[in-house]
């Protein structure tokens, strides 16, 4: 039996990587054309920093394709995390614990699964949308111990959520 969990981000996240590629090539596309246009007055530092200015539109694009194809999936034995050109692969006998996390500001918030070890380094942050976040938590629960920091993001203190704490293992009953 395949009990196998995808989740992918969500349409907004998709909407910004496709505004990140196409505005990064069409900067791109208008810098090449004004260097060629001006190539006569054009000094060697302007064209190094042209260059460098290249290769930043490009990973922009780049990263704007990545999140395309961003999707983790959890199964029996492993965490799959999809990636552009690499999937990640992770025994699920490396994980001990899971945390929930959310950044937020006024516009945007991003939702988060951090996964840690059995002595609290971070393994892996999974993207989740938050129509899925309660459905994340809850397998996510079945099989890893809940993570509580009592500190701070500059000051972590981290531990394990026991039954005194009075958290549900699960989010969905």
């Amino acid at each position: 039996m395949d009990n196998t969990h995808v989740f992918e981000i969500g349409v907004f996240k998709k909407i910004l990587g496709w505004v990140v590629f196409l505005g990064s090539a069409a900067l791109l596309v208008t810098m090449i054309r004004m260097v060629i246009a001006n190539y006569e007055i054009q000094t060697t530092a302007d064209l190094w920093s042209g260059l460098v200015i290249a290769i930043l539109l490009l990973s922009l694009m780049f990263a704007g394709l990545g999140l395309q194809r961003m999707q983790w999936s959890i199964g029996d034995e492993s965490i799959v995390c999809r990636r552009l050109l690499k999937d990640r692969i992770f025994p699920v006998s490396a994980v001990a614990g899971f945390e929930r996390v959310m950044f937020s500001n006024p516009i945007i918030h991003l939702a988060f699964m951090d996964l840690y070890d059995a002595e609290f380094k971070l393994v892996i942050r999974l993207p989740v949308r938050f129509k899925d976040w309660d459905r994340a938590e809850e397998c996510l629960a079945r099989r890893f111990r809940s993570i509580i920091n009592d500190g701070s993001l500059a000051l972590p203190k981290r531990r394990f959520a026991d039954a005194a704490d009075g958290i549900r293992p699960s989010a969905i009953d």
